[in-house]
């Protein structure tokens, strides 16, 4: 299956504070991953920053730094650098739409592509998630960030997989939404495993020899 495509239903809100995706300050650590949104535009502004802002968090629980920039398209990423870089962030493109594909199941709000090494890897077809949201606009936010934490888990992990329990589930339930008005939906164990053993694998092999070389027992 060479695309990860969430089927998921309309949540309540969490009101949360947005941040801005600035630059770390000097001496701030660099970020794990880094998100390129293009076609923000498509999203009020207020609904991207709460979405990333509980996004950033979720992602903090299991230890993962993240970052969001706007994104022009057909702006490239930079070149990787030679020999070890270890706190190169992760970079993944996600392409805001309108409308969804007609090849798209007729409940999805996004796709994923876990397999491809570059270009855009997460398309969220947002006309679809705001129509669904319509008549209670302000549950967007939420269930924006959860279907933005989902697709990028799938390209983080590199597998088209789900999990029965947490935010990796296919398909989430009203107990789900419950919660999500309460906080947010966790990961499960082994999803936060996998997210670190994948971006462990993106690391060049130069950073793979120096980590085995000081690696204890």
């Amino acid at each position: 299956m060479a695309n990860a495509t969430t089927k998921l239903l309309v949540a309540g809100l969490l009101v949360v504070l947005p941040v801005g995706a600035d630059k770390p300050k000097r001496g701030q650590a660099a970020p794990d991953v880094l998100v390129l949104v293009e076609g923000g535009n498509l999203v009020a502004p207020a609904v991207l920053l709460q979405a990333e802002a509980t996004a950033t968090r979720m992602f903090a629980r299991i230890g993962l730094q993240v970052q969001w920039a706007d994104r022009q398209p057909g702006q490239g990423a930079e070149p990787a650098g030679s020999g070890c870089t270890p706190k190169r962030p992760e970079e993944i493109v996600i392409r805001m739409v309108s409308k969804r594909r007609g090849s798209v199941g007729g409940e999805a709000f996004a796709e994923a592509h876990p397999y491809a090494s570059g270009g855009v890897r997460v398309t969220v077809f947002y006309g679809e998630l705001s129509e669904a949201t319509h008549a209670r606009p302000r549950r967007q936010p939420i269930l924006l960030a959860h279907v933005l934490v989902h697709e990028i888990t799938h390209v983080l992990q590199r597998v088209a997989q789900h999990s029965a329990t947490g935010v990796m589930q296919a398909h989430w339930t009203t107990r789900d939404y419950v919660e999500m008005d309460e906080g947010s939906l966790e990961f499960a164990d082994s999803d936060a495993w996998l997210i670190h053993l994948g971006l462990r694998r993106s690391q060049s092999p130069a950073c793979l020899e120096t980590a085995s070389r000081f690696s204890v027992r």
